[in-house]
């Protein structure tokens, strides 16, 4: 009986003896840092007991039998583990996925976004991957903070120029530097974009400054695919779809043409003029010229790893074919991507690139008397036909001005370039902390261009009897590159790393150029066919540089983190004496989030505050400036005799030396609620000085300017970026992805008088650099609207001396931005994907060169309906001045009439993807499957009149950006596509 009363009190002692508080202990350490892990949160679930792992990972906690403890650090997967009998409780945490795809390539190796102490805007192949990119630098448009990608054209392949915080130079460059898997290169050209896997976009001088020299304009980093450890496996990828203009501009019919002609020659005093035609052709040549044009993408890749090395290899063909016929672009790639562990700590590796890149151009941003096509299409009168029946081509019968058709079928210019990229490594860890790598990597370009004028087509090639050029170009650049790498934990949660190197980089490269005029036929469409040969030219030339470089990074317990750097860089384009510059760089960070007094929050995931400092270089000037040079082919008369000789060309400036860029940056990240909300800001201010321009030096040495060291500006900015994933449910998640940034500039110091450029042809220059002002300033008269009395423009008399000339024009707009940004939504629903992405750029001015030509109401070619609301008697209220031949009034000189706003919203990118389920997949033997269709650049939102604000003759001038003069317009893109994974 007594042991039946005994019973319920055992239970209940056992009940207690088992909640009973007990002193756990135990170390915390990770698979990435096998000395213990300081600063690990570990939880009571369900409590607000809890405590921090000290310096060595060890911790100690009052917990009970049953209780679950939860482990967490910023950048590892939180583990929750049972208190059991042992009262010792050890645990290694491992890297989240989420964090691995979080690591970030700096200079000369990679850190852990936890760890970065600079500012790095980081892209993955998620941003460029099924999508119709010509370039890389596509893929950067509105993705980054503080990077400003602008394509200046249409043009299939054309150009693009990004900045980076801006400007820092007016005549050394302004495009950042590229390193593909550790090779810098000149350009992206032959970089096949579905091969790419990261970007990464060294902002501030103390992560660029380990590039030293080249780095002021920021870097930018490309990493390719690898393989990946596990299966191998088989992707293929295609797309195809269409490009079109996304905007045309109105024009005047024949009746139209003939009436304003007519009144303004009749304002002038002038006869009329009768339609050689009779009436019978009103000829839109805008539909004539622009076509839709076909794009198609194809992709082959193939890639394995194990836990001895990985093979990456792909083959890609891309054609996008061009909105005015012949122009192109088509790119065949090749590239393979190996490493191998070939001995214990050994490791032997390549990345090969190889592309041919197949142009096919035409000639845009030039008048029609010089073969501007876009121009020709918008001011060839209505009133010819698109070609005679004899099968020649009509002019406008007024002017010998050709029409368009017969400009792109009358003139070819096709060129190639072949490229090579890529770079055999050796890494070698020894001594268990040491890591020695050496690299040799090439860039070598081999590219020809042959253009030709047939004879019979167009007026121009009638004048001239044809004409052909020849040029061609080859470039070899190596890079020889050796680190030393160690890194060390030392004591109680510090950390040490440091990196020694040195890099020897040369070029040689040389090029041709023929031209010859005098066809008797188109049959033979090379320059030796020509009768009378014109220009010969060949270059020979070379440059070098040899650097040296070391970092070293400290951290505390992943609390405390300091970096300085610093960088010797050698250049042959220097003056003898100034051959060698020194960039250095500091950088700190403070992650509050391991804090101890940050540990128990419950939202907090990341907080962290940066500071750096660097400074770096520009040397990008061309070669042999610093020197006293001389041309070969100048003819002297000496004793009655005309002898071959030299003439000098360039003065001697031993002091020449590089263009240096400051810049302080300080940040802050912040992370919420399990890594949910993340957002980034920065604020930056970098000062360039030593600026390279061409300055006016005394006549007396024979020289009317020499490139010197005199110039300063300066920019300022603040960058803000967002990511939140508003959503993580099994079936359903949404995130959204934004960035803006402003940025300010202004130049300091430019020498003894402002800089001129931007030259419209009949309007002279209409773009201005001087002192105390931003760079990009639009300069020309100021119109106070139109004098209801004589129709004529009210210039300004600014200096009020009653005459309206040169000393009356100002500043009038600016094309630099007020800010720049990009808003991206991703919605994922049971496989089905939706992607938009908005890019907007607010603020800008254009200069609209090409409304000069379509409203100038003053000779014979084809206006914009804009001049159906000129003035007349009748009309005093017309928005336009009077129509009257020649222009004697000046009314079209170059003023605020032409700057326009070209601020814009683009819908850049809408996708709609369908990922097949498992089921479909096992069925079909697949891994993966998409399916998609996707429009690009579907509609733009702006005020700005002409075909897009997105444009720029001189593509990246710093003096005259945003000049629009019969510039190859923006496409609209649709395409659909496919992905397989075997």
């Amino acid at each position: 009986m007594l042991k039946f009363l005994l019973i319920p009190w055992l239970m209940v002692l056992s009940i207690v003896l088992y909640g009973q508080s007990q002193s756990i202990t135990g170390k915390v350490t990770a698979s990435d840092y096998a000395q213990g892990l300081p600063g690990v949160s570990i939880l009571v679930k369900g409590t607000q007991n809890g405590t921090i792992t000290d310096v060595n990972g060890e911790y100690s906690l009052q917990a009970s039998q049953g209780d679950v403890l939860v482990f967490s650090f910023v950048g590892y997967t939180t583990m929750e583990v049972s208190v059991g009998v042992s009262n010792r409780i050890d645990v290694e945490m491992e890297l989240n996925v989420e964090t691995l795809q979080e690591i970030v390539v700096i200079g000369y190796g990679t850190r852990t976004k936890s760890e970065l102490t600079t500012a790095i805007s980081s892209l993955d192949d998620e941003v460029i991957k099924d999508k119709p990119f010509v370039t890389v630098e596509q893929a950067i448009n509105g993705k980054a903070a503080g990077v400003q990608v602008v394509q200046s054209s249409g043009a299939p392949g054309d150009a693009i120029n990004v900045r980076i915080r801006g400007g820092t130079s007016v005549g050394a460059g302004n495009e950042p530097l590229y390193v593909v898997d550790g090779v810098p290169v000149q350009n992206t050209e032959g970089i096949n974009p579905a091969d790419v896997v990261s970007i990464d976009i060294l902002k501030d001088a103390a992560s660029a400054s380990i590039y030293g020299a080249r780095a002021a304009n920021g870097v930018v980093l490309i990493e390719t695919k690898k393989g990946e450890k596990g299966k191998g496996s088989l992707d293929f990828s295609f797309y195809a779809g269409f490009d079109e203009v996304s905007e045309t501009l109105p024009l005047l019919n024949s009746q139209q043409y003939l009436d304003l002609v007519n009144t303004s020659r009749q304002n002038a005093g002038l006869p009329i003029v009768q339609d050689p035609f009779n009436g019978q052709f009103n000829t839109d040549f805008q539909n004539e010229l622009f076509d839709r044009a076909t794009v198609q993408n194809y992709q082959l890749g193939f890639s394995k790893g194990s836990d001895d090395g990985s093979f990456y290899a792909s083959a890609g063909y891309q054609e996008q074919e061009g909105v005015i016929s012949p122009s192109s672009f088509e790119r065949f790639s090749l590239r393979f991507n190996q490493n191998k562990n070939i001995l214990d700590g050994l490791k032997v590796g390549s990345n090969i690139g190889l592309s041919r890149t197949n142009f096919n151009v035409i000639n845009d941003n030039q008048r029609v008397n010089q073969g501007g096509v876009v121009l020709s299409a918008l001011s060839t009168p209505p009133i010819i036909p698109v070609i005679n029946e004899d099968g020649t081509f009509p002019t406008n019968p007024f002017q010998a001005f050709e029409n368009p058709i017969a400009i792109v079928r009358g003139e070819s210019r096709t060129s190639f370039s072949d490229k090579i990229i890529g770079n055999l490594f050796v890494e070698y860890d020894f001594l268990k902390n040491f890591k020695f790598k050496t690299s040799i990597g090439i860039d070598y370009t081999s590219s020809k261009e042959d253009r030709f004028v047939d004879p019979f087509i167009t007026g121009n090639g009638r004048a001239q009897q044809g004409e052909a050029s020849n040029s061609t170009f080859n470039e070899l650049i190596w890079i020889w590159e050796n680190t030393l790498n160690y890194n060390i934990d030392l004591f109680d949660g510090h950390n040490l790393d440091v990196l020694v190197g040195g890099s020897a980089q040369r070029s040689t490269f040389e090029s041709t150029f023929l031209l010859g005029r005098g066809f008797a036929n188109g049959i033979i469409p090379t320059a030796r066919a020509a009768s009378d040969p014109i220009a010969i030219d060949a270059d020979i030339a070379e440059w070098s540089l040899v650097s040296y470089f070391l970092r070293g990074s400290y951290n505390i317990n992943r609390k405390y983190f300091l970096t300085a750097s610093i960088r010797a860089d050698g250049s042959s384009r220097f003056g003898a004496g100034n051959r060698f510059g020194i960039f250095p760089s500091a950088s700190a960070a403070w992650n509050l989030t391991n804090e101890s007094f940050l540990q128990n929050n419950s939202f907090l995931d990341l907080l962290k505050l940066r500071y750096s400092f660097g400074i770096t270089g520009n040397q990008e000037i061309g070669n042999f400036n610093s020197l006293a040079t001389y041309v070969a082919g100048a003819d002297f008369p000496i004793n009655g005799e005309i002898l071959p000789g030299a003439s000098a060309t360039r003065v001697e400036n031993e002091s020449l030396q590089w263009e240096r860029t400051a810049q302080h940056n300080v940040g802050i990240d912040v992370e919420i609620w399990d890594s949910r909300l993340s957002a980034t800001i920065e604020g930056y201010y970098k000062r360039t000085t030593d600026l390279l321009l061409n300055d006016q030096i005394p006549n007396t040495t024979g020289f009317t300017n020499a490139l010197r060291n005199i110039g300063s500006l300066d920019n300022r900015g603040v960058e803000f970026a967002l990511f939140a994933d508003v959503l993580r449910d099994k079936d359903l998640s949404w995130n959204i992805g934004g960035n803006i940034s402003l940025n300010r500039n202004e130049v300091l110091e430019i020498g003894s008088e402002p800089i001129f450029g931007g030259g419209v042809p009949d309007q002279g220059n209409v773009a201005i650099l001087q002192e105390g002002e931003p760079i990009g300033n639009f300069f020309g008269f100021v119109s106070e609207g139109i004098d209801d009395d004589t129709g004529d423009v009210i210039f300004a008399d600014l200096d009020n001396n009653g005459i309206i000339d040169d000393d009356d024009r100002q500043i009038i707009g600016n094309a630099l931005p007020d800010y720049i940004w990009g808003l991206t939504n991703t919605l994922n629903y049971k496989g089905v994907e939706l992607i938009i992405f908005f890019q907007g750029v607010q603020g800008q001015d254009v200069y609209n060169a090409t409304r000069f030509e379509l409203e100038n109401q003053s000779g014979f070619t084809n206006q914009s309906t804009t001049v159906l609301d000129r003035w007349t008697p009748e009309n005093t209220d017309g928005t336009l001045p009077r129509a009257v031949f020649g222009d004697p009034a000046g009314n079209n000189r170059a003023s605020n009439r032409f700057v326009e706003d070209g601020s814009f919203i683009k819908l850049r990118e809408l996708t709609i993807a369908y990922n097949l389920p498992t089921s479909i997949l096992d069925k079909l033997s697949l891994s993966k499957a998409k399916i998609y269709a996707q429009g690009r650049n579907l509609f733009t939102i702006t005020d700005y009149s002409g075909f897009d604000p997105e444009v720029s003759r001189d593509e990246g001038s710093t003096i005259s950006p945003n000049i629009d003069f019969g510039t190859f317009p923006q496409v609209r893109s649709i395409i659909f596509g496919i992905n397989l994974s075997f």
